[in-house]
């Protein structure tokens, strides 16, 4: 992680955003399957293959930095606590790092998702 101060991922409150994909569906524009992490609305393929968030104008590179960026920072604060969990605490410790696979799992699925 670089020494900027990450922005955490910030869920905004839904919009009806159906004018905004309405008109960029009448403009070429692909409405996808994939939704928006922050205001879960579906996210939007144009023309030249590139995604965004319809009201936020968020690129999915974008969004999936910033939610790459809090879950590594949230896995590396559960293995914080994992290193300071006495180990008789069998239960905490399985708990912890299904916490940490977890984390994984969304990290290699927002890698799969950006484009090459």
């Amino acid at each position: 992680m670089s020494d900027r101060e990450v922005e955490e991922v910030e869920e905004i409150e839904p919009v009806d955003a159906s004018q905004e994909i309405a008109d960029k569906m009448l403009r070429g524009w692909t409405m996808l399957a994939d939704y928006c992490p922050r205001c879960y609305t579906p996210l939007m393929r144009n023309r030249q293959r590139k995604t965004y968030c319809a009201p936020t104008g968020s690129s999915t590179a974008e969004v999936a930095g910033i939610v790459s960026a809090t879950v590594l920072r949230k896995m590396q604060e559960v293995a914080d606590l994992l290193a300071h969990t006495p180990a008789v605490d069998v239960e905490s410790c399985h708990r912890y790092l299904a916490c940490i696979a977890e984390c994984a799992q969304i990290v290699q699925q927002l890698q799969r998702a950006m484009p090459p």
